[in-house]
């Protein structure tokens, strides 16, 4: 595509043994993270009237400007806009304007790629439109292997974190319901010990003394009878499964009373073990956004100069250039970039993705 680069010839050397590497990466035992099927970045650029690049992006944005006469083709892999833009986007901002590559940022694999957030999505989405909104530079690519391998470290800093403002990572305000755990304890068992009866088909005696351990049929009565009284509770209040903190929908599900215990189908037992172990009480917060409204709370109101970040001052400065920022939100920011780069080492980020950089969208760097 035009002046696009050529991935892997610009790599070839660099990358023969993330290469070999790649196959190796793709096995079962990184399979929990999306893997991303198509091609991450395709690296259209958009240029002003005036003919400042202003932002990349991919082929189907160019061609939505294209078909609308919002835009002229100018090359392959670009595009100029025919109408006056409110801002020139990322003009000014090397990083945000190069070329990427596809390939992870740490060891250079191009397969098996996923999309990393810097900062977990647990604390993104409560932060300011100002800091989430169209930011891409604390989304990088990563394979499948470098990312697991990581997420063990963001765990532990998360726990720190969790400490650090006395919340639980799982939130604040959960009602406990232990008759929930005990019914999804005894259906999961009753799961297991029919699947091992199943299983007695189609293995040979020695095989079965040696791996094949059955429930005792008085525990399996009792199990049983867990089940059973939670069954026909619902369906003398008549409740569905859902009502009763079950994780999905059951709208299909028809409740009707079982009288004999040797009777309950597996779909009871599978509806059972996807009952919820808590329920969430009226004053229930998510440990993200806690945490986001503790850092949000020292709010500046700023004004961004040529020469830097200033105080905003009403007696001298345009109230339109008034913008409000977080330094709290900032140090966290950068504490978890500090974090990423030390435990990944990326060799193949940019040389141009700084930790110190902007958090704010739509900034030069100052």
């Amino acid at each position: 595509m035009g002046e696009s680069l050529d991935c892997n010839k610009l790599y070839k050397k660099d990358h023969i043994e993330a290469n070999l590497l790649d196959e190796e990466k793709s096995s079962s035992r990184y399979r929990g993270l999306p893997v991303k099927t198509k091609t991450i970045y395709e690296n259209w650029k958009v240029f002003s009237k005036e003919g400042h690049l202003m932002f990349r992006c991919n082929y189907k944005k160019a061609q939505w400007y294209l078909t609308r006469g919002l835009a002229k083709q100018l090359s392959d892999d670009s595009i100029g806009l025919k109408f006056q833009p409110k801002g020139l986007g990322h003009h000014g901002d090397r990083y945000h304007l190069e070329e990427k590559m596809n390939i992870c940022v740490c060891c250079g694999a191009s397969q098996d790629l996923t999309m990393h957030h810097v900062v977990p999505e647990m604390y993104r989405k409560y932060m300011p439109t100002a800091i989430k909104s169209h930011a891409s530079h604390d989304v990088l690519p990563m394979c499948k292997a470098c990312h697991t391998l990581y997420e063990s470290n963001a765990f532990e800093f998360k726990q720190k974190i969790s400490a650090e403002y006395n919340i639980s990572l799982n939130g604040r305000g959960r009602i406990p319901l232990p008759h929930n755990r005990k019914v999804k304890k005894a259906a999961s068992a009753l799961l297991r010990h029919r699947q091992s009866c199943k299983d007695l088909v189609n293995i040979t005696v020695s095989d079965t003394k040696r791996n094949v351990k059955l429930i005792p049929r008085e525990r399996i009565k009792e199990l049983e009878s867990i089940v059973l009284q939670w069954w026909n509770q619902m369906e003398r209040d008549s409740l569905s499964p859902r009502h009763d903190n079950a994780d999905i929908a059951h709208s299909s599900i028809t409740i009707r009373r079982l009288d004999d215990m040797s009777d309950i189908p597996d779909s009871v037992l599978e509806i059972a073990v996807q009952l919820l172990d808590y329920r969430l009480s009226d004053e229930f917060i998510e440990h993200g956004k806690f945490v986001v409204s503790e850092l949000m709370r020292n709010r500046q109101s700023v004004v961004v100069t040529e020469n830097g970040r200033e105080i905003f001052d009403e007696t001298r400065h345009d109230l339109a250039d008034k913008r409000d920022h977080w330094p709290n939100l900032e140090s966290f920011v950068i504490k978890w970039r500090e974090h990423f780069v030390k435990h990944t080492n990326p060799k193949f980020l940019s040389d141009k993705w700084k930790i110190g950089d902007s958090i704010y969208t739509n900034v030069v760097n100052y």
